[in-house]
Formats: C-alpha cells, structure tokens, sequence
C-alpha cells in the first residue's frame, strides 16, 4: 500500500536521480524504524498487561464449568525477559521481512511510469 500511495513521490525522486538501491534502502529503513517504534510500544503495553495480569490472574471458571479436571480456573501469566527480548526482534524481523518485496518494487519503477499513473 505504501508504494500505491506513494507513487507520485517514488516518481519525482526517481526522477531527481535517485537510483532503485537507494529507493529500495529509503523504504525498507523508514518500515524498519515504524516497526521497531511499534514493536516497542506493543512490547510496554503487553509488559504493564502482564505484569497486572500476573497479579490478578485470569479466571477461566465460567469457560470451564462442567469439564472436571485437576486443575485450577485461575491462570497467572509470567513475565521472563528471554521471551520479551525474544517478541521484540521477532516483531522486528518479521515486519522488515514483509516490507522487503515492495521495496524492491519500489526500486523498479520507472519514473514516467510512476508520474503517469496518477
């Protein structure tokens, strides 16, 4: 979508002299800075849930009622610093990966093409 949106731009700097290389490091970068700012942010935001979480649990009781197990209803996640790091690259890696395509698309077009197009 961003290469979509973004075509009368990729055009004029193409246009301008910048060469598919350098397009395609301009939009795999600026996706790698939005998903490390992102990555960050869901990883705060499931720390502070865990955190409450672990504290208070989560009562499956009214879920589990009829099924006779061993077990208890009340689940209380646990927060280890191994899968928080872990879920931060991971969230990194996969939205530079999902981004890598269209930015080779991006350094193929043309810039008659991409200033045609709109």
């Amino acid at each position: 979508m961003v290469i979509l949106e973004r075509m009368r731009e990729i055009g004029t700097m193409t246009a301008m002299g910048f060469e598919g290389g350098q397009l395609v490091r301009l939009f795999f970068m600026e996706a790698v800075y939005i998903s490390v700012l992102g990555s960050l942010a869901g990883l705060l935001l499931g720390v502070v849930i865990s955190i409450v979480l672990g504290q208070t649990g989560i009562n499956f009781g009214s879920a589990m009622e009829g099924i006779d197990m061993g077990i208890s209803p009340v689940i209380y996640p646990r927060l280890t610093w191994i899968s928080t790091v872990f879920v931060f690259f991971y969230s990194v890696v996969v939205a530079a990966l999902a981004t890598y395509i269209p930015s080779l698309k991006a350094g193929r077009i043309h810039p008659v093409e991409a200033l045609r197009s709109l």
